[in-house]
């Protein structure tokens, strides 16, 4: 499994759903394990403008992983090997 992150810089809820569900849907499209990591506040937008494909996301709450960058990317490897053990 390799790991691809981008980061998205939006102004507004509307910028976040126009940018980010495309991406999603090609991310489930080709059947990849696909994390968006937000506030939890975000999370209901994204999951209605996805539908039922929502339910193949794996959601993180943004604010308890971006405290310092050593956290973040430990965090972060520690989701991607759970989700890699768990068959991802």
């Amino acid at each position: 499994m390799a790991l691809v992150h981008d980061a998205l810089v939006y102004e507004s809820d509307t910028g976040l759903v126009d940018a980010l569900v495309p991406f999603v849907r090609d991310g489930i499209q080709r059947a990849e394990t696909v994390f968006v990591m937000t506030s939890v506040a975000k999370w209901g937008l994204l999951r209605e403008a996805l539908g039922p494909a929502s339910r193949s996301v794996r959601f993180h709450e943004a604010n308890d992983r971006y405290r310092t960058p050593a956290r973040t990317i430990r965090d972060c490897a520690v989701t991607v090997r759970a989700a890699r053990d768990a068959g991802a």
